[in-house]
């Protein structure tokens, strides 16, 4: 493990916040670091991260703290006074069974306020335009609200293996009913586009069902755009940052 976590995962962290996607302490973000991760610590504002913000864990003990029926020694402070976000066991599994490498978990209040209506999270089973499949996902996973902390770890899990099962591949997005969104990344820049994606989605279904009803596609059309080779080429084009594209140029 490193010393302090990765830059851009504060930086990423920042953005989020800086996108209106979180107020005050609410919120998470973490990525792999060897045989653990960093995440950010309880209490903490995404928005003011620095590198002291941030825990490091270590994957097996998260994976027994999932395992185990009590998780108070998983969530006692570390020397520094800092606890793991109590979402911390979520992360855990969307960067183990999830595949993801950076993960960001956010409220935009545009997100929470479909999942938290009788509408939920079924508004977002099917698409209404072409950039949020591409970045997105063709599919999202969905969880129930359940308590934050091992019950939300479990279920989280649990949704992932039935997702892959039923569309032979990980989910990039997930909507937390009553709770919030998960972007599960390869890179800081996937996390932080599928999250902004979500968040337009989201405030566009609003719209449309205010305007009378969404419009969906269709689900051969919505297949069409996931399938297109310029649409995938767009698509590994946006895991890149522009900071990246720009190094490639000087």
């Amino acid at each position: 493990m490193t010393s302090t976590p990765d830059s851009r995962l504060i930086t990423l962290s920042r953005d989020l916040a800086a996108q209106n996607l979180v107020v005050l302490a609410e919120g998470n973000t973490s990525t792999l670091d060897g045989a653990g991760f960093w995440v950010k610590a309880s209490g903490r504002r995404l928005g003011d991260a620095e590198a002291g913000d941030f825990v490091h864990v270590d994957l097996d003990d998260a994976e027994a703290a999932i395992e185990s029926s009590t998780t108070d020694d998983f969530f006692a402070a570390d020397d520094n006074g800092l606890k793991p976000s109590v979402e911390a066991l979520m992360h855990a599994v969307c960067l183990t069974d999830g595949g993801a490498t950076w993960v960001a978990h956010t409220h935009p209040p545009s997100v929470l306020g479909l999942v938290a209506s009788e509408a939920g999270v079924d508004a977002f089973r099917r698409h209404i335009y072409p950039d949020a499949i591409v970045v997105c996902g063709l599919h999202v996973a969905t969880v129930p609200y359940v308590s934050p902390g091992r019950d939300l770890a479990l279920a989280t899990r649990q949704e992932i293996h039935r997702f892959s099962g039923e569309h032979g591949q990980l989910p990039k997005t997930i909507l937390l009913a009553n709770h919030g969104l998960v972007a599960l990344g390869a890179t800081p820049t996937e996390a932080l586009n599928i999250s902004i994606m979500a968040n337009k989605w989201a405030t566009v279904l609003h719209a449309s069902l205010a305007a009378g009803g969404a419009r969906y596609l269709s689900d051969t059309e919505a297949n069409d755009i996931d399938r297109r080779p310029d649409e995938h080429h767009r698509r590994s084009e946006l895991l890149r940052s522009t900071k990246e594209k720009r190094n490639e140029h000087d």
